[in-house]
Formats: C-alpha cells, sequence, structure tokens
C-alpha cells in the first residue's frame, strides 16, 4: 500500500465507502462499520485532511469491507506500524 493513498481527498470516508460499495457486490455494510468504529477512523473528515496513519485505516476498511475471499499484502500498510 503507497504511503499517500490515491483517493479522493475531497470526499470523507463515509462517502468513499458509499462510492466504493457500489462496485462490490460482496460489500458488507455491517463489516465497514465494526471496522470504522474498531479502528477509530474518523468518518466525517476530509479524506486529505486525515494523517497518513488514518489514510491507511480508511484504506484497510475499504480493502476488507469489499468480502474478498483472499487479501494478499507484501508488507504492512504505511502509517500503521506501531
Amino acid at each position: 500500500m503507497p504511503q499517500r493513498k490515491q483517493l479522493y481527498g475531497w470526499a470523507t470516508p463515509a462517502e468513499l465507502v458509499r462510492m466504493n460499495k457500489a462496485y462490490f457486490p460482496r460489500w458488507s455494510d455491517d463489516a465497514a462499520a465494526r471496522l470504522a468504529q474498531r479502528l477509530e477512523i474518523p468518518m466525517k473528515m476530509t479524506f486529505k485532511k486525515l494523517s497518513i496513519g488514518n489514510q491507511s485505516k480508511v484504506a484497510l476498511l475499504l480493502a476488507l469491507a469489499q468480502g474478498a475471499e483472499v487479501l494478499i499484502w507484501t508488507s504492512p500498510p504505511p502509517g500503521l506500524i506501531p
């Protein structure tokens, strides 16, 4: 996952969720809501104003809520490594 995410900077994470779910038939609103809460993502702040760590969390939420059978990570997402 690149350090700077290529997502719409003007959109909030909530808007990004709404836009992305239309493309994935296995999308889980429940998973997205649980991840947003568990990862403490500020869902009403514009994406460009989020820290790199929170941008990574949004990208992770968008990947996991798709309902993919397999996700392959070649390295941990930037900003999420303690």
